[in-house]
């Protein structure tokens, strides 16, 4: 229903912060008319003239990729960004990397790739390995999420979350989502971020086999750390977790429930001078 726009709206509209984040939000729609509605909605909601970035929700099943061309939602998202709605396109995703594949090889220049960065990623369906490399040569940013997956890396693997975060951060990435559930875990984040040093690629690789045990195969009968963040991959919208295409009723909707505003610029790939 818009929730965190709408109280990120209100916060935007007082004392100039609109003009110090970069602001993005995401939709669910492939469609033309709801990808336009979506956008729309969303920058009424966030009581703003322009998104900085707006990007594809959830691009997990197969026929994901052909939905957002065939049914007219990339030229919603061109059409806003040339009437100055919103500034840079992209797309999210965290089942499967041969389906961001499919989106990075439409004929479209991405300017944002959404995925999972972990420890846990490395083991199993390696986004890290087999999605930002492209997404590097190409110059699209790379947005990190399921820093700390859902728990399951700092609970299972029992690897802490500031190692989590700052092993996320050493990778080729422009910004990471992190969740939030308490002040004490926002000033964390931020004390995280502000020693922030990139991680040796030794202790990098010590940190990964360290994880292994716990990360398993991935698809194991066992619960493994890597098995739990396989299913959630392949589950959304109450879907069943073997299903490989969207329905018309999941590709539809009302805009994403979920905002990030960052730093102006921290998604933008290219160097200051160039900005």
């Amino acid at each position: 229903d818009g929730g965190s726009e709408i109280v990120m709206g209100k916060a935007l509209a007082t004392d100039g912060r609109r003009d110090k984040v970069f602001l993005m939000t995401k939709g669910c729609d492939r469609d033309y008319e709801g990808a336009m509605r979506c956008i729309d909605e969303s920058l009424k909601r966030l009581q703003t003239d322009y998104l900085d970035l707006w990007q594809f929700h959830e691009i997990v099943y197969d026929n994901d990729p052909d939905w957002v061309f065939e049914q007219g939602g990339i030229r919603a998202a061109v059409e806003a960004r040339e009437a100055g709605k919103i500034r840079h396109i992209g797309f999210t995703g965290h089942r499967d990397p041969r389906i961001h594949q499919a989106m990075l090889d439409k004929p479209f220049d991405w300017e944002t790739v959404q995925l999972p960065i972990n420890m846990m990623d490395a083991q199993f369906r390696s986004f890290r390995n087999e999605t930002v490399p492209q997404c590097v040569d190409r110059g699209a940013g790379v947005i990190g999420m399921k820093t700390l997956g859902g728990g399951v890396i700092t609970g299972q693997a029992g690897i802490s979350a500031d190692t989590c975060i700052r092993y996320a951060l050493s990778q080729p990435v422009s910004s990471i989502v992190v969740g939030i559930t308490s002040m004490d875990e926002l000033q964390q984040n931020v004390a995280t971020a502000r020693s922030f040093t990139p991680m040796p690629d030794t202790d990098q690789a010590a940190l990964l086999a360290s994880a292994r045990a716990a990360a398993g195969a991935g698809s194991s009968a066992a619960p493994t750390a890597a098995a739990v963040l396989a299913v959630d991959r392949l589950t959304v919208a109450g879907s069943p977790v073997d299903g490989s295409s969207r329905t018309a009723a999941e590709a539809s909707g009302p805009a994403v429930d979920f905002v990030v505003a960052t730093f102006a610029g921290a998604l933008d790939p290219r160097p200051p001078s160039d900005q």
